[in-house]
């Protein structure tokens, strides 16, 4: 019973690279949770995170997670914020954040990233981003055959950098 916090679990553990099981229903903060764990590349892809509400840097510096065992399809309906959540790493995984209704903050999401796709993002549920789309792919280099974000967010906001993302972009 209870909820948990993950952050910073397996930061800088360089040498971390297996199965997790842990009960993801009761995750709230996973900030940092990856964080330059380099040769972190295990399946959780499938994680259930309702109860989850940050997940800022999670993935940052950790350089190995490239897996594409199971691509990420995650439910985030308390999620507030992934800011740089995929800094510095190369994410070859197609990634959905499904029910993103609580999403504002997604600053630096895909900040230094490369990746050698094309792949896919969407983001559905989002009904109030204050972050805007140059924001959340600056200084990317991403190979990405669509970005999606749907449902109640005000596309015009978005289309200006959004609407033609394919192939590589600055």
């Amino acid at each position: 019973s209870g909820t948990v916090t993950t952050s910073y679990m397996f930061y800088e553990t360089p040498n971390f690279d297996s199965p997790i099981y842990i009960d993801t229903t009761k995750l709230t903060m996973l900030n940092n949770m990856f964080r330059d764990a380099t040769s972190f590349n295990q399946d959780i892809g499938d994680w259930n995170l309702p109860n989850a509400t940050t997940m800022r840097e999670m993935f940052m510096g950790a350089t190995a997670y490239k897996t594409q065992a199971q691509d990420i399809s995650w439910n985030i309906p308390l999620v507030t914020s992934t800011s740089d959540l995929w800094t510095s790493t190369t994410p070859n995984i197609n990634i959905e954040l499904h029910n993103a209704n609580s999403l504002t903050n997604t600053q630096g999401m895909f900040r230094f990233c490369t990746s050698t796709g094309p792949y896919h993002i969407v983001i559905d549920g989002l009904t109030s981003m204050t972050t805007n789309c140059h924001e959340t792919f600056k200084d990317a280099r991403l190979d990405i055959n669509s970005v999606t974000i749907k449902d109640g967010v005000n596309i015009t906001r978005l289309n200006s950098f959004c609407v033609d993302m394919t192939g590589s972009f600055d």
